[in-house]
């Protein structure tokens, strides 16, 4: 158990790059039309299932309560991968708002002038 965490902690940190890295891609610019909710939900499971499968595959002789925390270790890097990505969606648009809204304070100002 002692030296499980390094390939369950590498799992975990694949799973959440993949999670950001098919936040961010440019999905329409590739497909030519905007990424459908369905595959975006099958990405994300990809994101979890294929990093799980691989340790199964290469560790095929541990307990079952390391799966089960293999598991819900990648499961939760993923949903982590999310939450980083939306949050940081969320600071570029207050950024983006903030500066649209000083450029119209300054063209007001300058109107007034």
């Amino acid at each position: 158990m002692k030296d499980d965490w390094l390939p369950i902690f590498l799992a975990t940190l694949f799973a959440m790059m993949m999670t950001l890295v098919e936040h961010w891609f440019p999905w329409p610019m590739l497909l030519l039309r905007p990424l459908s909710k369905y595959a975006a939900y099958v990405m994300g499971v990809l994101a979890i299932a294929l990093p799980f499968t691989v340790l199964v595959i290469i560790f095929p002789f541990w307990p079952g309560y390391v799966y089960l925390w293999a598991f819900w270790s990648i499961t939760g890097g993923a949903g982590l991968g999310a939450l980083l990505s939306a949050g940081v969606d969320a600071i570029l648009m207050i950024r983006v708002r903030a500066i649209e809204a000083e450029a119209r304070e300054a063209q007001l100002l300058k109107e007034l002038k």
